[in-house]
């Protein structure tokens, strides 16, 4: 979450390019737009509440519903005769 707050201060407070910010927290400018994107769509305010927990911000990446699936066993039969 240091990350999230460190990204929206460099955003709003010092004005910085995506690519600046990119450069500052080393993650790529797509994830920064996302985490941006996500912030406007929560109605997330800046500056942030005082206050507002780690797990209020984690609103911005809710768990995925989908569960991956079982791994499934390779084809031994294939595996075999490439060998």
């Amino acid at each position: 979450m240091h990350k999230i707050r460190e990204i929206l201060r460099l955003r709003f407070d010092v004005g910085l390019s995506f690519r600046q910010i990119s450069q500052c927290v080393d993650v790529s400018t797509g994830a920064i737009q996302k985490m941006l994107r996500r912030l406007t769509e929560a109605a997330m305010p800046w500056p942030l509440p005082e206050g507002m927990s780690d797990a209020q911000l984690a609103r911005l990446y809710p768990e995925s519903d989908s569960q991956p699936g079982a791994p499934e066993d390779p084809d031994w039969s294939t595996v075999h005769m490439e060998l």
